[in-house]
């Protein structure tokens, strides 16, 4: 049986680069991502044959990741999903393929919880492996114009070469912030 976790934040700033045989290039800010949300699926089995139990599984299997965004660049959204942007026209086709980026995002941590104003540090999160698939566009019309809903990325997680699906960490103290900068810079492999 699978179960599925999920952790949903509200996002400081986040960052893709694209992984390109075992090294990331290209490191790009997501300027209007709002939240991220991580959903690991783990599966717990037992394994039984000739009457006895084999083996027990019990551990993640896959995750995904959302990402809501409200004003990103389409030339971001266009890279994340494999599609072509050339000449400013971006178009969808058989031939596209979204590339592996890795993936980051900082979120605050706030003393007393949900709705409170004061922050006390931030966390960091990195996903080694993430591919997403190409966006779903939501447009609303009224009779006074045409809403635009927020877009959602979803992508696939995969572990990387230690199985690792996400890196976490925080960040207190007197530079949260630049802390958790630099640790995903690390993460990037960035100097």
């Amino acid at each position: 049986m699978a179960k599925k976790f999920s952790s949903k934040v509200n996002v400081e700033e986040g960052k893709f680069a694209i992984l390109d045989e075992g090294a990331y290039t290209d490191i790009t800010d997501l300027s209007g991502l709002q939240t991220s949300e991580y959903a690991p699926v783990v599966a717990n089995a037992s394994l039984y044959g000739d009457g006895a139990k084999l083996d027990e599984i019990n551990e993640i299997t896959s995750a995904t990741l959302t990402d809501v965004s409200a004003g990103e660049p389409i030339e971001n959204i266009a890279i994340l999903s494999g599609q072509d942007g050339a000449g400013g026209e971006f178009s969808e086709g058989s031939g596209d393929s979204p590339p592996v980026v890795g993936r980051s995002y900082i979120a605050t941590l706030r003393k007393g919880g949900v709705g409170q104003t004061t922050v006390t540090g931030y966390v960091a999160y990195f996903c080694p492996a993430v591919k997403y698939a190409p966006v779903t566009d939501s447009l609303t019309a009224k009779t006074d114009g045409v809403t635009y809903s927020t877009t959602s990325l979803v992508g696939t997680c995969f572990p990387d070469d230690s199985g690792k699906f996400r890196y976490r960490k925080e960040f207190t103290g007197a530079t949260p912030l630049d802390d958790a900068r630099a640790w995903v810079s690390d993460k990037f492999g960035e100097e």
